[in-house]
Formats: structure tokens, sequence, C-alpha cells
């Protein structure tokens, strides 16, 4: 499934020799928040001083025709700060325009021909500038201008340019930035410019290994989780919760009605029998993870397609060379109130194309607090349990989550804790055991019926609608506090 995505290059004004920039693209449904942390994270901010976004109309010449800011007065159309509400008194006078906040506002509502907020921010025909500004001390000014628009497979940053060192923080505004590389370029500097170089080599991070002149790797900008982690530096420093997708309304999983006359029918295996379905299957832990190629989305590996059982459904299936047929149940778990003592949790699972889900709430059992690692693993025993996976056709159960506590868990950390009595490297009590066991006892039951059971680690925003359906289970209020099997009963389809 494609999503629109914009590419930017972003430039940091008054900067020479060379100009500082960075290109990159970032799907269209990011919020500004979003396109904030992808800035600051490409030319190193460590988000540490405020920061805003505005819409303004072009501003005048630089001083001179030379490469300096302009401080000249300028309309701002639109401002995207920090704040959550009501433009906070810390930031002076009240912005000019349309005041929105970065945690709501998306890039489409500017740069989409029919974005809701474009109007407000077009004059005679023309979108208004957009610009970021970081620290209001060191004023570090950033033109971002749209270079073109594209699809792509996966939601993700992805740099596809980076020119300059990125400044260090605190170091002056782009004067005091071209006095850092004077300090470092001149062969025989004075003890002013190597006080500063000490400075820069001290705040850096560094040290001995700081150069300015040196350009960031694009390798090493487009490494798997970096961005993410700096964004969840960003949200827990907002109050916010790292974890909480931002793009609830965009759903990586189908859910327009599907004509279900006209989906294929899987591949029915040779032999179908409902007691066993093939011999024992013996394999390691690390066996049990599902692999596939980096960024690959899981729509593009398991397409809707119709089961073959008695009642038949949609399920999301996926055959590879040897006709091994393989359903993908998504999974997630969530809490409210997590490690409180008024704590609520829930289970959501995602296995049918077209539909919202299937969700209930953690049970209240005694002596086991209700926390989002339990329900992740409550909804991997539930996904087992729900439906009788082999009288549907399939061969292996692959249980897609963005819990990297049950997919490591299951593949690598559960024979050694069995090994050393249900204890950690650490020697502490494994928690959550009565669910890990139930979740082994589950899977090794598929595994002597010859059905294989792999757990696929999952971006959390290719897990949407299973985060959906555990937060709505996590707000219940009534709880069963017995553990219940649970299951799904197919209804018949009007085909």
């Amino acid at each position: 499934m494609s999503v629109r995505t914009y590419t930017f290059r972003v430039e940091l004004l008054g900067s020479r020799n060379p100009v500082i920039s960075r290109t990159f693209s970032v799907p269209a449904t990011w919020t500004f928040q979003r396109l904030n942390a992808a800035i600051q994270y490409t030319f190193g901010w460590q988000h540490c001083h405020l920061q805003q976004f505005t819409f303004e109309l072009a501003r005048s010449p630089r001083n001179g025709g030379g490469n300096l800011l302009s401080f000249a007065p300028r309309e701002q159309l639109a401002t995207i700060h920090m704040s959550n509400a009501e433009f906070e008194d810390d930031w002076g006078d009240l912005p000019r325009g349309l005041s929105l906040s970065e945690k709501e506002a998306r890039l489409r509502d500017f740069w989409a021909q029919d974005g809701k907020h474009r109007q407000a921010v077009t004059r005679d025909g023309r979108l208004a500038d957009c610009y970021f500004l970081y620290d209001f001390g060191d004023n570090w000014e950033h033109e971002i201008k749209l270079v073109s628009t594209g699809t792509s497979r996966v939601k993700e940053l992805k740099v596809i340019d980076a020119v300059g060192c990125g400044p260090v923080e605190d170091s002056g505004g782009v004067r005091g930035w071209d006095e850092v590389k004077r300090a470092f370029s001149t062969p025989n500097p004075n003890a002013e410019l190597r006080e500063r170089k000490r400075w820069a080599r001290e705040v850096s991070g560094l040290g001995e290994n700081f150069n300015p002149a040196a350009e960031p790797s694009i390798v090493s900008l487009n490494a798997p989780g970096m961005y993410d982690r700096m964004l969840q530096d960003m949200k827990r420093g907002s109050g916010d919760d790292p974890y909480l997708s931002d793009d609830i309304e965009d759903s990586v999983l189908p859910r327009s009605v599907i004509d279900l006359a006209s989906l294929p029918r899987m591949p029915r295996p040779a032999v179908m029998t409902f007691g066993h379905f093939g011999p024992r299957i013996n394999c390691e832990a690390a066996d049990r993870r599902f692999v596939t190629h980096e960024g690959t989305h899981p729509l593009d590996l398991f397409t809707p397609a119709m089961n073959i059982s008695t009642v038949v459904e949609p399920r999301w299936v996926h055959t590879d060379n040897t006709h091994l047929a393989s359903v993908l149940i998504f999974i997630k778990g969530a809490a409210v109130n997590d490690d409180q003592p008024n704590a609520r949790a829930g289970c959501g699972l995602v296995f049918r194309p077209g539909v919202r889900g299937f969700s209930f709430s953690l049970e209240n059992i005694p002596g086991h607090p209700r926390t989002s690692n339990r329900a992740e693993l409550r909804a991997a025993v539930a996904a087992l349990q729900i439906r009788y996976w082999n009288g549907e056709g399939f061969k292996r159960i692959v249980i897609g989550t963005d819990a990297d506590y049950v997919v490591r868990g299951v593949c690598e950390w559960m024979s050694s804790w069995c090994q050393r009595g249900w204890r950690t490297s650490r020697g502490e009590a494994v928690k959550n055991r009565d669910l890990w066991e139930k979740l082994m006892a589950e899977i090794e039951r598929w595994e002597a019926m010859g059905v294989r059971v792999q757990f696929y680690l999952l971006k959390k925003e290719w897990n949407i609608d299973a985060n959906r359906c555990a937060k709505q289970a996590a707000e219940e209020t009534e709880v069963p506090d017995t553990f219940t099997e649970t299951i799904y009963i197919s209804a018949p389809l009007d085909l």
C-alpha cells in the first residue's frame, strides 16, 4: 500500500562555505512535530531549545546581496508551535495569522492542493515560504522548500542528501559557527581560537574526533531506528507517550469495502485433516522469528484471499514457493495508567481484511499488574487460540507485533529462562511467567500438529489498527477476573 511523500530541501540560512542543507522525503500525513524531529535529527540539533515553524510572505533581500539574514519585518500567515493548546506566554507576543500546534498540524494540510490550511497561507495564488526557527537565542533559521512529491511503500524518513556539518549547540548562530570553523582551519590559532576549538570538541560529544568540515554519512542517517529514537525523546520531553502513534487516522490496513467475490481462494493443501495437519515440527527458538528483507511492508507479502474453511472468510495470506500457506495476525497490547494501581489494559487482534478488528480487556488476575507488556503477551496467546487455523488450510501462523518484548522473548530469551528455572540473567524472577508459559504451550500445541508458529516484528506504523483495538479495550471498565479462552466464530458471508 503506497503512501504520498514529500521531498524537502532544508537550508540553514546564513551558512556558507558550504551552505548547510539536508534533503529528505517524509510521508505527507506526518505531523509538523515529526518534521521538527526530522530536521533536528539530520542537522544534529539536540531538542534543547524552543522552536517554531512559520509560513511567511517573501522576505526582503539579504543585506548587500550577501549571505546574511535580513531582520526586516515580515508578515507571518501561520505559526506552528510546540504547544498543545493556546500559545504559551513564555513565547512573547501572540503570532499573527493562523496559530497551530505542531502535534496536530499535518504536512498535507499546507502542501496538498486541497489541504485544509493551504488557502490561509496562499496570497495571489502563491504558497507562502516555510521556515523553521530553532533556538530563539542563536536564531538558527532554516528555509524549507518542497522539491517534489512521490509515493513510498513505507512510512519513514529517507535522507537523500546532506551538505555540510551541522553546527554544535550554543555556538552563537551562523557567525559563531564560522568562528568555530576558523578555529579548526587556522594553522596556528591564538589562545581564543584554541579555547573555542576545545569547547567545540567538548560539547559535540565526539571529543578529538570532532571535525566541523566533515559531512554526515547518508548511510548512518538512514540507520534503522535512529530517527525513531529522536522522535521518542522529543515526545517524552514534551510529556507525551513516546510510543503513541500520531498517524491513527491513516491506517496502513485497507478498510475500504472489499469485493469478497473477487478475492482469490488460497491453495488447498494436498491433505486436509483436522486432528493432525502434518509431522511434528521440531525447531530452535530462533526459527520462530519470521524474517523478511529490511523495510518490507507486511502487505507486500500477505494479500487478501479467501480461506478454505467450511464458512469462508478473507484472511491475509502468503504462499511461498513450497506452497506453505501462511496467515498473518496483527496483535497489540496497550495499557492506561501503566504501572499504576488503577491501571487498565486491553488486547487487539486484526486478522480479517476490511474490518476494524477484535478486542478484549486484559483479565485482572490477582498478583499480576495490568501492564502493556502483559497485554502484548495475552494478545499473542489469544491469536493462537481464537481460530482453528489449520482447519482454514494454513500450515504457518505468523503473529505480527511491534512488541520487541514478545518477539525476542519467544525467539531468544525464553529457552534460557527455562534453563535457569525462570530466572533472568540477573537472577531475578521472570515477570509474567504465567503468560509466557501459556504462550509456549500454545506454540508447542500447534507445532505438535505440524503447524509452524512465527513472530514478525513490525514497525509501529504498520500496526495501527491493532493498536486502536487494544486502546479501545483498555478503556473498558468491566474487566474479567479469570482467564478465558478467546474464540472467534465465523458467520456465513453473502457472496
